[in-house]
């Protein structure tokens, strides 16, 4: 129970736990959870060649990830400072942009 607690949130790991006992509910110390509906609380989490990338499901379903061409990635909404750090990497300014 407690590696699941902490698949929902692996920021505070014992939350769910918390919860069921403060709640009294009765939870099964094992059960198959439902895969479609466990597939969208979930994570998606690779590293590939020099790239880290991390990131939950439900942001595919908002489609601020998403696939490009089948073979890559498309992020949109990233924020200012990741696009400004890519922009100084290649030796770009922001004018070069727009």
């Amino acid at each position: 129970m407690v590696a699941f607690s902490s698949q929902l949130n692996d920021r505070e790991p014992t939350d769910f736990l918390d919860y069921i006992r403060e709640h009294e509910k009765a939870v099964a110390e094992t059960f198959a959870p439902h895969k479609t509906t466990y597939g969208k609380l979930g994570r998606i989490k690779k590293i590939f060649r020099s790239v880290s990338l991390s990131f939950d499901v439900e942001e595919l379903h908002t489609e601020k990830v998403s696939l490009a061409n089948k073979t890559g990635i498309l992020i949109t909404e990233a924020p200012a400072d990741l696009i400004a750090s890519i922009n100084e990497a290649l030796g770009q300014s922001e004018d070069d942009n727009e």
